[in-house]
């Protein structure tokens, strides 16, 4: 059994749903967790059951990363478990000759990755979360976040469906899409 029918059947069963209703997992799985018991854990990507101990939750600023944070703050205070916040940013191109603005950019761009942390720090927690661990790092957002997963060895990514980038993300894909796309591991995307 999947992992969707298996949250289909759950709120069937607990009054929430219509048979055979088509449902978005969003909000439904994080009713599924709520009722699991701890020692349960959840099916990773294999299906094998496991516990979640790091999630890895990117974060821009937007309304959709916050909602993030507020899903993953649930899952850490269910499971115990740490919450990795990370802020990728990407320097543009500057054409040769131009380099002192480029240093500029840098600062710039890494100081408001640092006030993106920590205003989503601040916000998870306030949520009640005890385990927490920030990073901001100058890379491609969607590469950053899956080899930031890789390294970290999370259990799973939870991230906003669509961040500041939604014009860009109209025209070659989403950051979320690529990492739930190309992510080896459990990838929630919080609409």
């Amino acid at each position: 059994m999947s992992i969707y029918h298996f949250v289909l059947e759950f709120l069937y069963t607990q009054g929430e749903c219509a048979p055979n209703e088509t449902l978005s997992l969003d909000k439904s799985l994080l009713a599924l967790h709520t009722e699991l018991n701890k020692s349960q854990g959840f099916l990773n990507y294999t299906g094998e059951v496991t516990m979640i101990k790091k999630i890895l939750v990117p974060v821009d600023g937007s309304e959709q990363a916050h909602k993030a944070i507020e899903f993953a703050a649930d899952l850490a205070l269910h499971y115990d478990a740490t919450i990795h916040l990370l802020h990728a940013f990407k320097l543009t191109i500057i054409p040769e000759g131009f380099g002192e603005y480029v240093v500029s950019d840098r600062i710039q761009l890494e100081a408001m990755g640092k006030k993106i942390i920590a205003a989503a720090e601040e916000g998870a927690k306030k949520a009640g979360v005890r385990h927490l661990e920030t990073t901001v790092i100058e890379g491609d957002p969607a590469e950053s976040i899956i080899n930031y997963g890789k390294d970290h060895d999370v259990d799973i990514i939870v991230i906003g469906s669509r961040g500041l980038g939604s014009f860009k993300g109209l025209l070659l894909g989403s950051v979320s899409n690529k990492v739930s796309h190309r992510a080896d591991r459990n990838c929630v995307i919080v609409r």
